[in-house]
C-alpha cells in the first residue's frame, strides 16, 4: 500500500513539472543586463548600447544551445574582469556539445553569471541597487540569444 501511495505521489508531483520557457529566461537576462549596466556607469566605461543594438542582431531561428554556448563566452568574459581586478578566476561550468540543451541549462546560466556578478560587486565593495525580475511573454530563443549577445558585447566594453 505504501509503495502505491509513494508511486501516486511522485506520478502526480511529475504531472505538474514546469519547463523553463524562453521568456522566463530572457527576463533574466534582463537582469544581468541591468547589472553590466551598473558596473559600465560605476566605472565610467563609454556604452554604445544603440550601436549594439542595431548590429548585434541576429535574426535567424537558434536553438537554446545557442544561447547556452553565448552564456559560457560571457563567463569567460567574467574571468577577464576578475582577472583585470587581480582577483581569481573561477573555471566556467563546461558541457560536451550537444544538439538539443533545454532550456533549463541556459536559464541556470544565468544564475551562474548572476551570482558571478554579485561577488565581484562584493569584492570590489561596489553597492548597486536591486534590480526587479520583469515579466515578459511570447519570447523566442532567438531573443534570449541576442540579449546574450548584447551582454557579452558590454562585458567586451567593460573589460
Amino acid at each position: 500500500m505504501i509503495k502505491i501511495l509513494i508511486i501516486t505521489a511522485l506520478l502526480f508531483t511529475s504531472m505538474f513539472a514546469t519547463k523553463t520557457t524562453p521568456s522566463e529566461v530572457y527576463a533574466q537576462t534582463i537582469l544581468i543586463s541591468d547589472e553590466i549596466h551598473f558596473l559600465l556607469k560605476h566605472y565610467n566605461v563609454y556604452h554604445d548600447h544603440e550601436g549594439i543594438i542595431k548590429t548585434k542582431v541576429t535574426k535567424s531561428k537558434v536553438k537554446p544551445r545557442n544561447s547556452w554556448q553565448k552564456a559560457y563566452e560571457i563567463m569567460i568574459k567574467i574571468n577577464i574582469l576578475r582577472n583585470e581586478h587581480n582577483l581569481p578566476i573561477i573555471e566556467p561550468v563546461n558541457m560536451t556539445p550537444n544538439l538539443n540543451v533545454s532550456p533549463d541549462l541556459v536559464y541556470e546560466q544565468t544564475q551562474r553569471i548572476l551570482t558571478e556578478i554579485k561577488i565581484f560587486k562584493f569584492l570590489m565593495g561596489l553597492k548597486s541597487p536591486e534590480f526587479k525580475v520583469q515579466t515578459f511573454k511570447g519570447k523566442v530563443p532567438t531573443d534570449v540569444f541576442n540579449s546574450f549577445w548584447h551582454i557579452s558585447e558590454s562585458f567586451d566594453e567593460l573589460n
